[in-house]
């Protein structure tokens, strides 16, 4: 929360100009080292330690619960590291849109359902 508060308050300072983002090199510059930053913090800090989680139980519906909301927090993970990766270079309001909508719709295949869930699953991003 600190280094988000922070970067928002430089965003601001930054900003008062009333430029486009686009068209400011300092927005851009602060951008993609935030983008960066960020996608290295989710990926060591949040993806690596959800990729170690596993999970058995023999309560069918405690088992069910934690799939759904494990595959949950999956999904979101994902379409956040898809947008930071596609938004690495720099920012454009038009792209960063385009890449939200792509980021939402982007769905790992559905896996088939097996007899036994185990939430050994790994999440892989480059």
């Amino acid at each position: 929360m600190k280094v988000s508060n922070g970067f928002k308050r430089q965003l601001s300072e930054i900003s008062e100009d009333n430029i486009l983002p686009e068209n400011s090199s300092q927005i851009q510059e602060r951008f993609t080292k935030a983008v960066n930053y960020f996608l290295n913090q989710t990926k060591n800090n949040i993806l690596k330690p959800l990729n170690t989680i596993a999970f058995s139980s023999d309560n069918k519906s405690v088992k069910t619960d934690f799939k759904k909301q494990f595959d949950a927090l999956q999904e979101k993970l994902l379409e956040k590291l898809f947008a930071l990766n596609k938004m690495t270079e720099s920012f454009k309001v038009d792209k960063y849109l385009e890449v939200r909508a792509k980021a939402v719709l982007q769905k790992s295949a559905p896996t088939a359902k097996k007899k036994k869930y185990r939430t050994e699953k790994t999440l892989c991003w480059r």
